[in-house]
């Protein structure tokens, strides 16, 4: 079991004991990179991580909330603790659902489309770096890509080094 695993149980398991009667939790998890090339060199490149992890919990037909980004042996108590606040300020007597409790659906983890350029540069046998350097290559990924996958043209953009979505859309109709 991963140490997300475990403190996703860990802060659900808790929640009972808190006296919330359902809840969920939600991670967001982002690694980006991002780079420039200015004749065919790389001019410039960023990589960034962000995390966040937020829990909703029900406790009376209201639901209270809190986030963190911060992942330690206090985030859990601290995120049980400031949902229980939250709840006991809110004045809507609306009620409140969490996902999948009415529809009896599940969750699934989302992987990132970056997996999916790893795996077609690893097919052509070439890197990140030679694949933005070679517009060439660059453009015969993109029309590849468009055509296997379900991404949309932004997407694919930020894919292949932040190309607008204008400019992936010139080099999709360029035969």
């Amino acid at each position: 079991m991963t140490k997300m695993n475990e403190v996703i149980n860990e802060l659900l398991e808790k929640s009972k004991n808190f006296g919330f009667d359902e809840a969920e939790v939600m991670i967001m998890d982002d690694k980006n990179f991002e780079t420039t090339v200015y004749k065919g060199e790389i001019d410039n490149y960023s990589i960034s991580e962000n995390f966040g992890l937020s829990f909703r919990g029900i406790k009376n037909n209201i639901m209270g909330y809190s986030y963190t980004e911060k992942l330690d042996e206090n985030s859990v108590g601290m995120l049980l603790e400031n949902a229980m606040n939250n709840l006991k300020n809110i004045d809507s007597k609306d009620r409140e659902f969490l996902f999948g409790n009415e529809d009896n659906l599940e969750y699934v983890e989302i992987n990132q489309y970056n997996e999916k350029l790893n795996e077609i540069l690893k097919n052509k046998n070439i890197s990140f770096e030679e694949m933005l350097k070679n517009k060439k290559v660059r453009n015969e990924l993109i029309k590849i890509c468009r055509k296997n996958s379900t991404l949309s043209l932004k997407e694919i953009g930020k894919m292949f080094g932040n190309i607008s979505e204008s400019g992936v859309c010139k080099i999709l109709s360029k035969e």
